[in-house]
């Protein structure tokens, strides 16, 4: 008797990023804006190595055992300006990929500009699913929503729905390496993005999900914090019914 089985964690050996629209902070608090910046950290529980590459960049990493290492990215390679949003860009997902035979690794993505900046774990492609629900929050003056796509295999084809109505005519279709950003000034929380059934239903994608400028009331503080949101999406078949939390200290502590 024979059985099989799988589980998936955050380990893997190939991942998907995006670098999206974000508002930065004044530079030291003055006039100056000071332009947002990405990098990929990689850390892993063996020795491994691999490529991250976007665009025309391409960099080789290694890992030692239980560390960290940090690959920057080049911005005029990944980064998807608001003058970008709601098209298809071709080469613009930043893709991790662990050289063969060499041990998973885990990676996270980090945005940070000025007083800015937000960071969020890296699903590998076997985590990757088929339907998702986009979890945002109301954006300050210059900022906005997003949503953005990427895809594993050629043609696939997803759709961008709110309330049961297509967002985007006729769904957007990408193939690997291709970004689609989706913006508006509306909080798109709840906002369903899942494959085309008919042509791609065996087909996994990358969804991320947040505000480039978010406003977080701080009573204590003189002012709001503005702050981004930007984290990967979990598909549907990852969600459970049973979660943990540590509530923080108040006051000053």
């Amino acid at each position: 008797i024979h059985s099989y089985a799988q589980t998936v964690s955050n380990e893997g050996t190939e991942f998907y990023a995006v670098f999206p629209r974000h508002v930065p902070s004044r530079s030291g608090f003055g006039s100056e804006l000071s332009l947002a910046n990405y990098s990929v950290f990689i850390t892993s529980k063996d020795a491994s190595s691999g490529v991250v590459s976007v665009g025309s960049f391409s960099q080789s990493f290694s890992v030692a055992a239980n560390t960290v290492t940090e690959v920057h990215i080049p911005r005029s390679q990944a980064y998807i300006d608001e003058s970008e949003a709601n098209q298809v860009l071709a080469n613009r997902a930043i893709k991790v990929t662990v050289d063969p035979g060499k041990p998973k690794v885990v990676v996270y993505g980090h945005i940070f500009a000025g007083a800015r900046s937000a960071a969020s774990l890296i699903l590998p492609k076997e985590a990757l699913g088929q339907r998702y629900f986009s979890m945002n929050y109301p954006s300050a003056s210059e900022g906005a929503n997003y949503i953005a796509i990427m895809v594993t295999e050629p043609q696939t084809k997803v759709f961008i729905r709110r309330n049961g109505a297509d967002l985007v005519t006729n769904g957007v279709t990408l193939n690997p390496g291709d970004v689609y950003q989706y913006l508006s000034l509306q909080d798109l929380t709840g906002t369903e993005v899942v494959i085309d059934s008919l042509g791609a239903s065996c087909k996994s994608f990358a969804v991320f999900t947040g505000s480039s400028n978010s406003v977080i009331n701080t009573p204590q503080c003189v002012g709001n914090s503005l702050d981004p949101l930007y984290q990967q999406a979990y598909p549907i078949e990852s969600w459970g019914t049973t979660f943990g939390f540590i509530p923080l200290t108040g006051g000053n502590s």
